[in-house]
């Protein structure tokens, strides 16, 4: 049996790295079941429904950070990218799904301690939470480039890729950040096709793309266009398929 000790855990909810608050985090997917039975039949039949997410995080708060400000309107309807991963490491495993912010607890306070907060996110959907790897990992890019290669496979005539990509930062005067999620057949991304285009960011944001297969392609890599005057981008981008 492997043991994992966990240091260096990531949660990205929207535009904002909730990892740099966060002392614990924690994800749980179940599946909504709906009973049934019928006079014919003596066993009791339990039928699958929708997917219930649910990503938690435990920390401490910055008031100058994100999550920061008391009165900013951060539980919402609206649904956000939310991606997981047990590390920061490009090329490693992380978790794609999306949800609402449907808790924000900032007012944690004793005496002679750190200020403490929780948010949770949490999303009903009939699509699973997808297994995918981080494929750009978080950090500040000023210019145009391709991120690294990976062999995720290829995408079945049921299945589809999906693409997370979360902006955490913005700089510069008029910075503009497009990003696309490209595929080939060989490692050397001599034919690349562009498979998912996310809209154009000018500030903290995020998005999720997906598109259904089939699609033989195996090899994928994140491509990035940043112009503006100065501009710089702090992003992370991650792609599953499932």
């Amino acid at each position: 049996m492997a043991v994992f000790n966990a240091r260096s855990a990531t949660m990205w909810v929207g535009g904002v790295a909730v990892h740099d608050l966060a002392t614990k985090v924690r994800f749980d997917v179940s599946l909504n079941t709906s009973p049934s039975q019928t006079f014919g039949h003596d066993a009791e039949t339990v039928t699958g429904g929708l997917f219930v997410v649910k990503a938690q995080a435990s920390g401490y708060i910055d008031f100058a950070g994100p999550f920061g400000g008391l009165n900013e309107p951060y539980v919402d309807r609206a649904q956000v990218p939310v991606t997981l991963g047990p590390t920061s490491t490009e090329g490693d495993t992380a978790m794609l799904t999306v949800g609402l912010i449907a808790a924000w607890k900032p007012l944690g306070f004793t005496v002679g301690e750190t200020a403490a907060m929780d948010v949770e996110v949490s999303g009903t959907t009939k699509v699973p939470p997808v297994g995918g790897t981080l494929v750009a990992a978080e950090a500040a890019r000023a210019a145009t480039g391709n991120g690294v290669p990976y062999q995720l496979g290829a995408v079945g005539a049921a299945q589809a890729v999906y693409s997370n990509v979360h902006v955490l930062a913005a700089g510069g005067v008029n910075p503009t950040l497009d990003v696309t999620v490209a595929s080939d057949s060989a490692e050397a991304f001599s034919t690349p096709t562009v498979q998912l285009t996310h809209p154009q960011f000018a500030a903290p944001g995020a998005n999720q793309q997906s598109l259904p297969g089939a699609n033989t392609d195996t090899w994928w890599r994140a491509q990035w266009t940043i112009a503006g005057t100065g501009p710089t981008f702090t992003f992370a981008v991650a792609v599953g398929i499932a």
